[in-house]
């Protein structure tokens, strides 16, 4: 046991929220294959087939014991692309006005994209090591926050 209680109800079933969260998450994989045949006016017409699918399955807890995410970057670039590019397309049958919006909503999107792209070089560390000193009690539920005697914090990025 390593000595560590709950603050709340003083249970020692306790665990760091990392630990639940790799615990509780597995990824699948699954494949298949097939042969078939169908009769058809024309004769017999063979078939053959073959499909995967592959996921990740999460339990409750894992799920509420997550790692902090990362702002979407690159979807929101993706965005402002396709708005350009559309809006591109439009442009030669449309008016000042649509030349505005398109150049506007694209502008928006890389805006966000570089605000996420500055949270992700420094906010995002902090969460992350703040994460890393995350427990839960398996008993109550309550999470807090605990330093790690001689831990050595992650490097920025």
């Amino acid at each position: 046991m390593s000595g560590i209680t709950c603050p709340a109800c003083h249970a020692s079933n306790v665990m760091r929220q990392r630990m639940v969260h790799d615990g509780g998450t597995s990824t699948v994989t699954t494949s298949t294959t097939g042969v078939g045949g169908a009769v058809t006016g024309g004769g017999i017409t063979p078939g053959l087939f073959a499909a995967s699918s592959s996921g990740q399955q999460q339990s409750a807890l894992a799920k509420k014991c997550a790692p902090p995410e990362k702002e979407p970057v690159v979807s929101v670039f993706v965005v402002a692309a396709i708005i350009l590019f559309f809006g591109l397309l439009v442009m030669e049958s449309g008016g000042v006005v649509r030349i505005w919006v398109t150049l506007g909503l694209a502008g928006f999107c890389v805006f966000g994209a570089i605000t996420g792209l500055v949270q992700n070089r420094t906010e995002y560390p902090a969460k992350l090591v703040a994460y890393e000193r995350r427990w839960i009690c398996l008993t109550c539920g309550h999470a807090w926050e605990r330093e790690t005697p001689g831990a050595v914090p992650l490097p920025t990025l």
